[in-house]
């Protein structure tokens, strides 16, 4: 039986020809690097080692497809959101109207909330129906939402000049943009539904200690107001959810 491969022959993509020269006898260079930026679900074993490289994998066509996907080269925008070496393995997550989302829970990003000094009321539940529930200072509201461009996440905003990207910066920032009389982070109770597949916008999953429910619009729509461009500290960014028909095949087999 033919022995490993020294290299996998799928992980010749640019620009990851760097790590491509650091190949070493057991591993592949794209699957060192996934693995190396996406940390991995606690019960993965260590076949991603070895399974790209034996040669009887590349004689199944079904496996041999797999593969390729997995090796696939991701758009730039994604190279990038990878490199920042704050994503999760993904799961897939299919919300109330039945579309089909990529969750890719996030690490090393801020989590430590203030304590504000009022008390505040989150409107919950459908468009239809809301109820609101009132909170105290030091309580921690999880699974609100909040809408964002992609690129948003690796790159500064308009809001934050300064800044290098959500993941990068690890937290939000106060925005300009006024909401029913009120500037800030704008967050949702429930899935907003404004993402539309190819419109390159993401949600955000928060946990978030403050806001306010905005007047029209949504009912579900609140904010965390605070001066533009300053680091928001009511609210974390815990997941990023991204229409499945807008994520590389090479995250969604991650």
């Amino acid at each position: 039986m033919p022995g490993p491969r020294p290299w996998c022959k799928l992980c010749r993509a640019q620009p990851l020809d760097v790590l491509a020269r650091t190949r070493t006898r057991n591993h592949c260079a794209i699957c060192c690097w996934r693995k190396e930026h996406i940390e991995p679900a606690q019960d993965e074993d260590d076949t991603w080692v070895r399974c790209c490289h034996a040669f009887e994998e590349f004689s199944n066509p079904v496996r041999s497809r797999i593969l390729e996907l997995e090796h696939a080269q991701p758009p730039p925008l994604w190279i990038e959101i990878i490199n920042t070496k704050k994503l999760r393995s993904p799961h897939v997550s299919i919300d109330e109207v039945g579309k089909r989302w990529l969750e890719i829970p996030l690490r090393n990003m801020v989590t430590d909330l203030a304590v504000p000094n009022i008390h505040f009321t989150v409107q919950h539940g459908p468009y239809l129906s809301p109820r609101n529930e009132g909170y105290s200072p030091g309580d921690h509201v999880i699974g609100m939402y909040h809408a964002t461009r992609l690129e948003s996440l690796v790159r500064p905003t308009v809001t934050c000049l300064d800044g290098q990207g959500i993941l990068r910066d690890g937290a939000l920032h106060y925005g300009m943009q006024t909401h029913g009389g009120a500037a800030g982070v704008n967050y949702y109770s429930c899935n907003p539904e404004t993402c539309t597949a190819g419109d390159g916008w993401c949600l955000l999953r928060l946990t978030v200690a403050s806001g306010v429910r905005l007047k029209g619009g949504a009912k579900c729509r609140h904010c965390i107001k605070g001066p533009e461009g300053f680091q928001c500290k009511y609210a974390a960014v815990k997941s990023v959810m991204v229409l499945m028909e807008d994520v590389p095949t090479f995250l969604q087999l991650a």
